[in-house]
């Protein structure tokens, strides 16, 4: 009995004394447990080879790894990948290292290649030395937004540092300003495979980060030693202007920087960098008291660049372009803030040479193409959005990004979506409380070559009504316009102009203007219930119902120039087929939704 209840004496693991030890019910269960094991073996043995016989097993490793390396870079440059990079939520393992966990065939393809280990992302210590082991020699490629989190990802980013020899990208968002300095004064290796550098400081401080003199090895970064770099975005990095001696650079991005003592400075780092392809400035244009004429004897040859976008002010915008020359056939972004009708002037004047009709053709430069389709967007008196395009469908692009709109943005502010049919967007801002009016923008259009205009579209967000004048301005500049769309515009002028002896003016027969127009579509606009003007009354009377509408396009067409289409939606005061059954005796096509009857105002009784 003393033996049965003494505590036994510990057996280490395989010890066969263990089993003399065991319940008997333990016992048996061990048994069951190495009965099993030994027909699962074979099983599982027996599965493999069944599964090396399916046509995914069958591909060669080099096969397999290519497909990995495709997922994990359209991972990485997925919207949605950029979207969890801004999360506030704490860094995870992204779900392409899945793919070393499917199987054994897997694992062995993916960790044997080093590519597939190179895009770096930040989780912990553990993990970074982990991609610095299986990235071998291989590019390494570092994208990290330290908006938030910034005190955890730095120790990290540091052990990057001495990998730079083999750094093909480097983006860094969100740096503090006040580690910036110690975390450059680290980058004192060259870089002789980096491609693309973003330096960006997060405007959680107002100060700008200094690199400056202080930095010793500042030109590390911005020289020779880096002769692969082509990329180059710094956003908020104080630095100095005669660092940047970059020669094989194609684009170039520079956002809210100190200013360059004079304008011949940022030409003369710009001359440095003769295949620039992207040029995009924000607020660094040297300050200009008085805006030179764009006729200097002598400018900077941008002959490769294809794409530019500035912000600024009219004065300074006009200086720094009378300082470089591009080619005429380059896609420009311009926002501006409105500085007198005399700068604008200066503007809309080189807008038209690129733009307008073209007497001579320099050698190197290509013909342009017409502008087809213009867009009007913004926020009249203050903002107006300018977009022109040179495809017929160029109406369906906005002005303005929502990007743009979207206030507290943690993306620096200009991020556009280009498009090889537009060459021109042009925002122009009154910072100054001086109204815009519609003078301007008459201006702006007489400016650009419209001979070919076929599309236009006008959205603003409330009911502004542009002038008669504005409108038969317009359809004089466009005699090929064939489209018109109008979002939250009132409808008086344009009605009005469509055909101003609508509502039967006995006076002097006014000629039909734009008599090309084909088709119209009305989005969220607003008829009148009941119009006051009567026969032979001033067609600026009119407000303009329903009826009103149909008796100008019976005008047009009676005069043979017939309306083939007509598009209404979600429109106030539209609400029966028979107030429709007008226009579809006077247009071929009415398309109109019967949503809008729930906005329609009750008849008085």
């Amino acid at each position: 009995m003393a033996n049965a209840m003494s505590t036994p004496s510990p057996l280490m693991p395989g010890d066969d004394g263990l089993s003399e030890h065991k319940h008997p019910v333990q016992q048996a269960q061990a048994q069951i447990d190495e009965e099993i094991l030994a027909l699962y073996l074979p099983v599982c043995a027996l599965r493999t080879k069944r599964n090396a016989l399916s046509h995914v097993s069958r591909l060669p490793d080099e096969l397999l790894a290519t497909v990995f390396i495709l997922y994990v870079r359209q991972y990485h440059n997925s919207e949605w990948a950029k979207i969890k990079t801004f999360s506030t939520a704490p860094a995870r393992v992204p779900i392409w290292v899945r793919v070393s966990y499917v199987c054994r065939r897997w694992r062995m393809a993916a960790l044997s290649c080093p590519t597939l280990w190179t895009y770096v992302f930040f989780v912990s210590r553990t993990w970074m030395t982990v991609l610095l082991q299986r990235s071998q020699r291989a590019p390494l490629r570092v994208r990290v937004d330290l908006t938030y989190g910034a005190r955890r990802s730095l120790p990290m980013l540091e052990m990057l540092f001495e990998h730079l020899p083999r750094m093909e990208e480097f983006h860094i968002r969100g740096l503090p300003p006040d580690a910036v300095s110690n975390m450059i004064s680290k980058c004192l290796i060259p870089a002789p495979l980096l491609r693309s550098l973003q330096l960006t400081v997060s405007t959680n401080k107002r100060s700008l980060a200094s690199l400056d003199a202080p930095v010793p090895n500042l030109p590390v970064l911005f020289s020779q030693a880096t002769p692969k770099l082509r990329s180059l975005d710094l956003w908020r990095l104080d630095i100095a202007w005669h660092s940047l001696t970059l020669t094989m650079i194609t684009s170039l991005r520079l956002l809210s920087m100190p200013r360059p003592h004079s304008m011949q400075q940022l030409s003369s780092i710009l001359s440095q960098m003769p295949g620039l392809k992207d040029l995009e400035l924000e607020d660094i244009l040297p300050w200009s008291s008085s805006p030179l004429q764009d006729s200097l004897a002598e400018k900077t040859e941008l002959p490769c660049l294809s794409r530019l976008s500035i912000m600024t002010t009219i004065p300074d915008l006009v200086n720094f372009l009378s300082h470089v020359r591009i080619p005429l056939d380059a896609e420009i972004r311009l926002k501006c803030v409105f500085g007198g009708h005399a700068s604008l002037h200066q503007l809309l004047s080189y807008v038209q040479e690129r733009l307008g009709p073209r007497d001579d053709e320099r050698e190197g430069f290509l013909p342009k193409k017409p502008v087809r389709s213009l867009s009007i967007d913004g926020t009249p008196p203050r903002t107006f959005f300018v977009t022109c395009s040179t495809s017929e469908g160029g109406h369906k692009y906005r002005a303005l990004s929502l990007k743009e709109i979207i206030p507290f943005t943690r993306t620096p502010p200009l991020n556009y979506d280009w498009d090889r049919d537009i060459p021109l967007k042009m925002d122009i801002k009154d910072q100054f409380s001086t109204a815009l009016t519609e003078t301007v923008m008459a201006n702006v259009f007489q400016h650009l070559s419209l001979a070919h205009l076929s599309s236009l579209a006008v959205y603003f967000p409330e009911a502004i009504d542009l002038s008669g004048m504005f409108w038969k301005g317009l359809f004089n500049l466009a005699p090929e316009l064939r489209f018109i769309k109008l979002k939250h515009a009132a409808l008086r002028s344009f009605v009005a102009m469509l055909a101003p002896d609508h509502h039967g003016w006995r006076g002097q027969n006014q000629a039909i203007t734009a008599r090309a127009l084909e088709e119209i579509e009305l989005d969220q606009v607003s008829f009148a219930t009941v119009c006051v003007a009567g026969e032979g009354a001033d067609i600026y009377a009119c407000d303009p119902t329903l009826q009103c509408l149909c008796d100008a396009l019976a005008r047009r067409r009676h005069a043979g120039y017939p309306l083939k289409k007509i598009t209404i939606s979600d429109s106030m005061n539209v609400g029966s087929d028979e107030q429709v059954d007008g226009l579809r005796g006077v247009v071929r096509e009415v398309n109109w939704d019967r949503i809008s009857n729930e906005y329609a105002e009750p008849e008085s009784p």
